[in-house]
């Protein structure tokens, strides 16, 4: 005889109407689901702790905040990455501010970011050029205030690079003979020089 019209309650058809509805009503909720599980590093204000070792300047600024950029922030950071041989200010790209504060926020805060070079001009890159040789790139992205040479104390900077590395988010140079780590926000790609 073919039960499948009976309407007894079954173990099994009670169990199967459970599990059903428990999985059903977990697919309804999925914005509930999202939401607790929404990282604390994305609702945080962002901040940058650096110090510039050329001009001897330090930045304490949040550039992110309620979910935007805070202009205030952005201008502060521009400043502090200027080309501090000629003192042009330009906009710093905010891809790049995004990757120093995920590496800032790895290295817990402990120590500023020591800023080597920020933003370039062209005359500055190409006098670079002339004077180190094919170690400054001709293109480079400092250029186009998308790159920066860091450092953190007490850190090895092998370890800064490969943290870098990891976040797949654009190009790291390590230069172990001169201590620092190039980051910046252009294409995936990494150099040791």
């Amino acid at each position: 005889m073919d039960d499948s019209h009976d309407s007894t309650p079954t173990r099994r058809r009670v169990l199967t109407g459970l599990a059903a509805t428990a999985l059903l009503s977990s697919l309804a909720r999925p914005a509930q689901a999202l939401e607790a599980e929404v990282p604390q590093w994305l609702t945080i204000p962002r901040r940058l702790v650096m110090r510039n070792l050329n001009t001897g300047e330090r930045l304490n600024t949040v550039f992110w905040r309620d979910g935007a950029y805070d202009p205030a922030g952005l201008a502060s950071v521009d400043r502090f990455f200027r080309d501090w041989r000629t003192g042009e200010v330009v906009q710093t790209a905010a891809s790049l501010l995004e990757i120093l504060w995920r590496v800032q926020m790895a290295a817990r805060f402990t120590v500023p970011i020591e800023v080597l070079s920020g933003y370039r001009s062209r005359q500055t890159n190409e006098m670079l050029r002339r004077t180190l040789g094919e170690s400054v790139a001709h293109r480079s992205f400092h250029i186009r205030a998308m790159a920066a040479d860091i450092r953190l104390p007490k850190l090895s900077s092998l370890s800064v690079a490969h943290y870098a590395n990891g976040l797949g988010l654009g190009g790291v140079g390590f230069y172990p003979d001169s201590n620092f780590v190039h980051i910046d926000s252009g294409p995936r790609r990494v150099w040791v020089r």
